[in-house]
């Protein structure tokens, strides 16, 4: 083999080895790959007990499937402690509802959506509907999951001597804002109400007497 084929044949075997390693640094950690979008025009939140279930679209902006393991709702004073939680997001409240998705994550589609749930208590829904509020998610990247599921199997077959070689990959963390649209405050001894374009309004009602015609003499 001539020296200019063999230029050419590691030419080549460097661009393909090049292709998986440009999609794992492009989909390993995408930066804020999540957005929380309520979308209360197409079902309107409902009272469950002293909560508030309200659906909500999720959305994936990267290029990278995405584990959503658990989001947690704060306002915006949110200082980082977890007793102050207004409501979750959760692969277990998802199905409870449902809505098919894995009972360990909620997998959302790269550059793709997922329609689900949230819960919230009545003094949180309150808080987050008049104005900003945060959503603190913890999540990975389906190569980077597969890698930490990989891995922790790894870990659990080996000796102590060798279990502290064994790389472990984190866990994503991150925080976005989500603006809810306002709403009327929802009473968890009532019923939900219709939506206005559908529920008969007395006040709008003719208040034109019937006519009645009467039989001939």
């Amino acid at each position: 083999m001539s020296r200019r084929a063999k230029l050419i044949f590691v030419a080549i075997f460097l661009a393909l080895l090049s292709v998986p390693a440009i999609y794992l640094g492009l989909t390993w950690h995408p930066q804020s790959p999540l957005r929380f979008i309520p979308t209360p025009g197409e079902h309107a939140p409902v009272p469950v007990d002293n909560e508030v279930m309200v659906p909500l679209t999720i959305e994936n902006t990267s290029r990278a499937p995405i584990h959503l393991l658990v989001a947690s709702f704060y306002d915006t004073s949110h200082t980082g402690k977890s007793d102050d939680s207004l409501g979750v997001i959760t692969p277990e409240l998802q199905i409870n509802s449902g809505i098919s998705t894995s009972p360990e994550y909620i997998l959302i589609p790269a550059s793709g959506q997922f329609s689900g749930i949230a819960m919230l208590d009545h003094e949180g829904y309150t808080r987050l509907r008049d104005g900003s509020a945060q959503v603190e998610y913890l999540w990975a990247s389906r190569i980077k999951y597969q890698a930490i599921e990989a891995l922790d199997h790894l870990r659990t077959s080996l000796s102590p001597t060798w279990y502290h070689l064994v790389p472990e990959p984190t866990i994503g963390q991150d925080r976005t804002t989500l603006q809810l649209p306002p709403a009327p405050p929802l009473d968890p001894s009532q019923a939900p109400s219709f939506p206005s374009s559908t529920e008969p309004s007395l006040s709008k009602a003719p208040r034109t007497p019937p006519q009645v015609q009467l039989p001939p003499p």
